[in-house]
């Protein structure tokens, strides 16, 4: 102990300012990780994997977690620059704050909800810290409480389920219905969750009386979960954002003798079309008792934007809740529809006099997403094909990965990227009976201080370009047809209209390469070979739904006619035959994520599940 004592002194600790309680909880501590190392061969399975550290005077705890002693020096790409990411030889940080905020006594046991705010925090410091087994921890906080030296502790036993934010476990009657029975019995818990469950022991100052410290216990597996350090928001990102690796093509690059059926995404897919995409029939989604088929659609759907339901039935009523393709958008939706304000919960899609829509036309449709005025736009859109006319040509349908295109216009153009990023657009919809508008920038980025990048490395971002736009896009706002008077400083309208070109010559095929708008040193050839690459384009067919998130992917279709009436061989004219109609259905995007999400959870509670960002903002976290 003199050795140790002497040892913290050199490090600083002799200064009469520090609490005398903290730098004797700094002695014990030091001595305690002594203890553990030497003895370590008698808890290999946990003292020897998890280091505490209490540092900063009991302001945060330090904690290396068995993966942070893996080297991994895969380079992976985040924006034009290749780095080196996840050295995970440091430890993670933990703040005093957070813990406290995230205590589990502060969490309401059955709805979540917290007892305190952050605002409340007092200032309480970390006295010490260590690992041990949930068995010990219900054995110590029985003691404590018999003995009445400590306040009542909440023990996080059932252990949080994964990507959950609680940090107990009894918030979920499914993860206590799916765990072993042994852990769900507290009484049982000291015998048998040794080798299931660890926890951190966080022992609080209480300079009034250090009988009263108030104890936290928190499972390690949530806190390895949930790490803020730089490392851990750069493998979310990782996993969440979309790249062009993990987007839709153009067909082409699924029929090709190489790359037939070839998956648009990491994840595992079978039964996929020579499209690409995800394909199920609507009577296993819609009236199908196995969940497996719309778990595959929900997947498709997110983590390629798009997919493709089958032998749809025509509709046989007007009925709202028997037209089948509103039935897939409540089962998707969770049990309703959405956005039904100006074209009504369903919609017709053909071509009709004097239309207050394009897309009510036989003309030409450009990529874009619908209603960009909306502050939230619709999440997913379904389209369901039932009639396409042997004498209609053109019509395709076309799809484009709007997020993406901005990821790659980051790449090739910073500049462009960056005014994209920072000029609002103005998205309108003004006409009879609509008057709606909404200022946002075309591409959003993750805010700074939730970035993957370090605080020095916010604070400075705004010098330097490459820094300041190296975030994850969240959302992509793209919409032609629906936007009104540019308002934005008169420095920045040629650099706008100029990026704007760029990135719609990436995701629109119907544009000339031709024009440059001035700029000669725009790699515009390479902006068009983006496009023909990534634009899926195809024709619908009777009893086809495609559904796409539409806060994503970019939708359009190719201009149509129909040739003369083509008479059948009993000489009547063929039903049908000269009409393209579409009957479309809107969901709102949290209702859908949640219905994906508890659908997950239900179907596999301790599995680990991230999502593709969808693009409605914000970036998903486990």
């Amino acid at each position: 102990p003199i050795m140790l004592t002497r040892q913290l002194c050199r490090k600083g600790i002799n200064s009469p300012r520090h609490d005398f309680h903290l730098w004797w909880s700094r002695v014990v501590t030091t001595i305690s990780a002594q203890c553990d190392f030497r003895h370590h061969h008698h808890h290999k399975h946990y003292r020897r994997h998890h280091h505490i550290q209490v540092v900063d005077n009991g302001r945060t705890v330090q904690i290396q977690f068995p993966s942070q002693k893996k080297n991994n020096d895969d380079e992976n790409e985040l924006t034009n620059t290749s780095i080196k990411t996840i050295q995970t030889s440091s430890a993670s940080t933990f703040h005093a704050a957070w813990l406290w905020s995230n205590d589990p006594s502060n969490i309401h046991p059955t709805s979540g909800q917290r007892y305190r705010s952050p605002g409340s925090y007092d200032g309480s410091l970390v006295m010490s810290a260590s690992v041990v087994e949930a068995s010990e921890a219900v054995a110590l906080a029985a003691s404590d409480q018999k003995n009445g030296s400590r306040s009542p502790v909440v023990l996080p036993i059932p252990p949080p389920l994964p990507g959950c934010c609680h940090s107990i476990g009894t918030v979920y009657s499914v993860g206590k219905s799916s765990l072993p029975s042994s852990i769900l019995d507290e009484s049982k818990a000291a015998t048998t969750t040794t080798s299931q469950q660890k926890l951190l022991r966080v022992v609080w100052s209480n300079k009034k009386d250090e009988k009263q410290n108030h104890i936290s216990y928190y499972d390690i597996k949530w806190l390895e979960s949930w790490r803020y350090d730089q490392n851990a928001t750069k493998e979310r990102r990782l996993k969440t954002e979309v790249t062009p690796d993990v987007s839709l093509r153009a067909i082409h690059h699924y029929v090709s003798s190489d790359n037939k059926n070839k998956s648009c995404s990491s994840s595992k897919h079978d039964k996929r079309g020579n499209d690409g995409l995800i394909h199920v029939d609507y009577n296993d989604v819609v009236h199908g008792t196995n969940i497996n088929e719309l778990l595959r659609l929900f997947q498709g759907i997110f983590s390629d934007g798009a997919a493709i339901i089958r032998k749809t039935p025509r509709p046989t009523s007007d009925d709202p809740d028997e037209i089948p393709v509103a039935m897939l958008g409540c089962t998707l939706g969770g049990g309703s529809l959405s956005h039904g304000t100006l074209y009504g919960d369903i919609f017709h899609v053909k071509s009709i006099p004097d239309a207050n829509n394009l897309a009510y036309t036989s003309l030409p449709l450009s990529p874009h997403q619908d209603l960009a005025y909306y502050e939230s736009m619709p999440g997913l859109q379904l389209l369901h094909c039932v009639d396409m006319g042997r004498n209609v040509v053109g019509g395709e349908s076309v799809l484009v990965d709007g997020m993406a295109a901005a990821y790659k216009l980051r790449q090739l153009a910073p500049k462009y990227f960056r005014t994209l990023v920072e000029c609002p657009t103005m998205f309108i919809k003004q006409r009879d009976g609509a008057c709606m508008t909404y200022l946002r920038p075309c591409i959003v980025l993750a805010a700074k201080g939730g970035s993957s990048k370090g605080g020095k490395e916010v604070a400075n971002d705004r010098e330097s370009n490459e820094d300041y736009i190296d975030r994850e896009i969240v959302a992509v706002n793209w919409s032609p047809p629906f936007e009104g008077p540019l308002s934005i400083h008169s420095d920045l309208m040629e650099d706008y209209y100029k990026a704007y070109a760029a990135f719609e010559r990436m995701i629109d095929t119907s544009i000339s390469a031709a024009t440059d708008h001035g700029d000669k040193e725009s790699a515009m050839d390479e902006f068009s070979q983006y496009a023909f690459e990534y634009t899926w384009e195809r024709r619908l067919q009777p009893g086809e739904i495609l559904v796409f998130n539409n806060q994503r992917m970019l939708h359009g279709r190719r201009g149509f006619h129909v040739n003369e009436i083509v008479e059948s061989k009993g000489g009547d004219v063929q039903e049908g035959a000269s009409t393209r109609h579409l009957i479309g259905v809107y969901t709102n995007i949290d209702d859908t994520l949640n219905t994906y999400r508890t659908l997950l959870r239900d179907n596999d509670p301790m599995a680990s599940n991230f999502i593709r960002n969808v693009g409605n903002g914000t970036s998903f976290v486990p």
